[in-house]
């Protein structure tokens, strides 16, 4: 005599489809943070000429949102700096405040999609 029972077969299988949705809808969570950080960093970014505001650029790369500027003076707007006649200009961090507003919208939309 056997016994089948198909339906922890299905069950089993159903994980590893659960699995890839649960990843396509974090994905996707982490894209609408990326854009929210984004936002909240041109909002917050220091504009002279708006060279700094249009390097600035966020990606979501193997699993994490990446925050860049290429602009040669971004590290130093963002983190203050010194000057030739040695005054300290403070930093005016946009890239820190975009980074934490995507971490803060994403921990509050990945909230229940498991």
């Amino acid at each position: 005599m056997s016994i089948e029972v198909f339906g922890n077969r299905a069950i089993i299988e159903g994980l590893d489809n659960l699995e890839e949705l649960i990843k396509a809808a974090a994905h996707e969570k982490m894209e609408d943070a990326a854009t929210v950080g984004l936002q909240v960093a041109e909002a917050v970014v220091p504009v002279d000429t708006g060279f700094l505001r249009s390097r600035l650029d966020v990606e979501v790369r193997d699993d994490q949102i990446i925050f860049t500027d290429d602009a040669d003076y971004a590290l130093p707007v963002e983190l203050g700096h010194h000057t030739a006649s040695g005054s300290f200009v403070p930093p005016q961090p946009y890239l820190v405040p975009g980074a934490v507003a995507a971490g803060d919208d994403l921990m509050k939309n990945l909230h229940g999609i498991i």
